[in-house]
């Protein structure tokens, strides 16, 4: 990383394929994420996100060693891997921690981190991207797609919920998406799907707000 960083004059461009490492539960794992990230991980319903802040908080830091600022234009999870472009001469250290009780995720002073807490891209570049993908790509409608749902998930909180892993948590059917969504929009709250997995939403809103829309759950 240092030696990308030294050499680059406007980006980087960097890509972790070691998700066994950033996300798995076994000590092991965790142990090579806490030397090579310098992070502490955790196996959760949303790992793949916390894997790729993790790995833009990682970057960030060694930019800011070498004196040199960094901020994330695009970031994203793919398949098997966390990518995340950054553009050098912009930004400034968005740090935090995340606990996890099972069923709601905070940013906090203690937990899995440091990782970074920020916005993973900017919309600018985003659609940017959108207009040089006319090229005839394989995955031009893919590549279409993902991009739309990085812009919608900007200016969001940190991490998603899985409405499948947290519905069984709450021991209760999973509820349409769809469902879920038009609920909290209706009550004034953004919300929007995730690139990170179709079964997952991102929103502003209280947990205890998505938790009402579960079947059979009532305020308490």
């Amino acid at each position: 990383l240092e030696i990308a960083f030294q050499h680059a004059k406007k980006f980087v461009s960097i890509t972790a394929t070691d998700l066994a490492n950033l996300c798995s539960a076994h000590k092991n794992r965790q142990e090579v994420c806490r030397r090579v990230y310098g992070a502490e991980p955790l196996h959760c319903p949303f790992s793949h996100e916390l894997a790729l802040r993790i790995l833009v908080a990682k970057c960030v830091r060694v930019a800011n060693s070498l004196g040199l600022k960094a901020r994330p234009v695009l970031s994203f999870y793919w398949g098997h891997a966390t990518k995340t472009i950054l553009k050098l001469g912009e930004g400034a250290p968005e740090e935090g921690f995340v606990s996890f009780d099972g069923k709601e995720a905070r940013v906090s002073r203690k937990g899995a981190g440091p990782l970074w807490v920020g916005d993973l891209c900017d919309v600018g570049f985003l659609r940017e991207c959108a207009k040089l993908n006319c090229r005839g790509y394989a995955d031009e409608k893919k590549i279409a797609e993902t991009l739309e749902l990085l812009e919608g998930e900007l200016g969001l909180p940190p991490f998603h919920y899985d409405l499948h892993a947290l519905s069984g948590a709450f021991g209760v059917p999973t509820p349409k998406k769809e469902v879920v969504l038009r609920g909290l929009r209706d009550t004034g709250w953004r919300a929007v799907e995730t690139h990170y997995s179709p079964r997952a939403i991102k929103t502003d809103a209280p947990f205890e707000e998505i938790r009402c829309l579960l079947p059979g759950r009532a305020p308490s």
